[in-house]
This record gives C-alpha cells, structure tokens and sequence, in this order.
C-alpha cells in the first residue's frame, strides 16, 4: 500500500511539472534545521519510469499473437486472432486483428505488470471503419476508470487516444476495440504505442 501511494504521488508529480527524476539513487537527505535542532530526516526517491509497449521484439509478419512480454510488462490477447504486422505500424511493428467483410469481430489486450502502474496513451488503427473502444484500468479487481469512446476514420493512419487519468495508480489495464467492416470487404484494426508509467 505505501508503495503503491508513493508511486501515485510520484506519477502525479510528473504530470503536475511534466517532469519526475527517474535516476535510481540513495536516500537524500533534506536540509531542514528545526529551531530545537532536530535533526536531518531522510527523503526516500521512488523512480518512477516512462515504459512504451511497442512490439519491438515481434520479427514474423502475421505471426499469431496471444502473449507478448516487454519492459516487465505481460499482454494477453483474446476475443480475436491478434497477429504481428511487421511491415507497418507506428512505427513498425504493431499488432492488429481483422473482422471479415460485414462481419463484427471484437478484439481485447490486457496488459499486467509490475503492481503499481499507470496508463498514459494508446496509438489505434483501423482501414476502413471508425475505432469504438473502451479502455479500463483496474486496481485490486475494481475498475479505477473507464474510458469508453469512438474515434473517427483514421483512412489507414494510427490515432492517439490519451488517458484524462494518467496518475491513476492501477494494476492491469484492458484494451478493448469493436471492429464492425462494411459489408464489402474486411478490415483490420490495430494497437501501437502503449505507453505506461511504473
């Protein structure tokens, strides 16, 4: 519980000033003489680390994909066949999932890692169609926030879906995305650029 406070007001720091010190070190010390001449108290750091997922380590285009380890962190695919697109993304790599033409698909990634992280954004992707999503942070099984959107025709580019909650401390976060094609032709729809706080 204290690390996980401390964590929270290290993350709420660095969106605050937009800046939190990263580098590991020592206990300081704080420099505060108190009139009775008590003595120095020592100030912990808590480091505090930007992480971006971004499917560095997927090297075989339409791979299938169901977990997926970086920077601590675990990704779970499910409701879909997730696949690596190597040749494209946000930059290259991405993972992306594909709905068969007027057919509905809906894709989830959950993302668990060390305890105590936050969310700050997502890159999605999509063809053809607008991306419905809804992206929630849990903490100790309850949902610390939700956020349920739509994001227009992005005509085949990624879109940035930026967390409004990006200090809140959670312990899994779950991406999901409603891949609905026209009744023409499929269409696939991807993730890109996790980006999380530890």
């Amino acid at each position: 519980m204290v690390r996980h406070l401390s964590i929270g007001l290290c993350i709420a720091a660095a969106v605050a000033v937009a800046s939190c010190d990263r580098t590991p070190a020592s206990p300081s010390s704080t420099s505060s003489t108190a009139a009775s001449g008590e003595s120095t108290a020592l100030q912990p750091r808590v480091t505090v680390t930007h992480v971006t997922i971004g499917f560095g380590a997927l090297t075989t285009n339409n791979a299938a994909v169901s977990t997926y380890l970086e920077s601590g962190f675990t990704l779970t695919a499910s409701g879909s066949n997730w696949i690596a697109w190597t040749g494209y993304g946000h930059p290259a790599p991405a993972v992306v999932f594909k709905s068969d033409a007027g057919k509905t698909e809906v894709g989830q990634l959950a993302i668990g890692g060390p305890a105590g992280f936050a969310f700050r954004s997502v890159d999605l992707y999509s063809s053809t169609t607008t991306i419905p999503y809804t992206i929630t942070g849990m903490a100790d099984g309850r949902a610390a926030f939700v956020l349920d959107g739509e994001l227009p025709h992005t005509f085949g580019n990624f879109m940035t879906v930026t967390n409004p909650n990006p200090s809140t401390v959670i312990d899994k976060l779950i991406i999901k995305l409603t891949d609905a094609s026209f009744a023409c032709c499929g269409n696939p729809m991807g993730v890109d650029n996790i980006a999380l706080v530890r």
